[in-house]
């Protein structure tokens, strides 16, 4: 986003209480003005809601796995200024980890 920062964000849906605090949101508050321009890599591609936001405020996204569920692209068509695919195993098995170990972490306790 900005030429001389990487910034780092996740989801914190969840521990905000905050429906739209997903991380390409929370990337897009804290980069302000400053994101038009930028590139946002994402490991799973953006939802209809980042996808606007993204959008509007100029950002390039660069995607790994396709979200079959939620995403903009693959499951709305919706045309944007983003390129899937990369790196789309890699981001594919730290997606399914993550989410073993949530399910996991769920079931001992």
């Amino acid at each position: 986003m900005l030429p001389d920062r990487v910034l780092r964000a996740h989801n914190r849906v969840e521990g905000l209480r905050d429906p739209t605090a997903h991380a390409e949101m929370l990337l897009l508050r804290e980069a302000g003005p400053e994101a038009r321009g930028g590139r946002l890599y994402v490991t799973l591609e953006p939802c209809l809601m980042c996808h606007h936001a993204l959008a509007q405020a100029g950002v390039e996204v660069v995607y790994g796995a396709e979200n079959l569920k939620e995403g903009a692209l693959t499951r709305f068509g919706l045309p944007t200024r983003a390129r899937g695919g990369v790196r789309e195993r890699e981001c594919a098995k730290l997606l399914r980890d993550f989410f073993a170990r949530l399910r996991e972490g769920c079931r001992s306790g």
